[in-house]
């Protein structure tokens, strides 16, 4: 994975969380950790790199 590749990610997953936060929210930064790990997770089963 190049650097690039990597902030790629990187970006959308903070897109997404972003958008989550602004709807919703989180109440606890375990909460918001979690879901960073989640959403990480989601964007690397679609790569086909990993």
């Amino acid at each position: 994975m190049t650097k690039t590749e990597f902030e790629q990610l990187l970006d959308r997953c903070c897109e997404k969380i972003t958008g989550e936060a602004r709807t919703a929210g989180f109440k606890t930064s375990p909460q918001f950790e979690n879901r960073v790990r989640e959403v990480l997770s989601e964007l690397t089963k679609e790569d086909s790199f990993f």
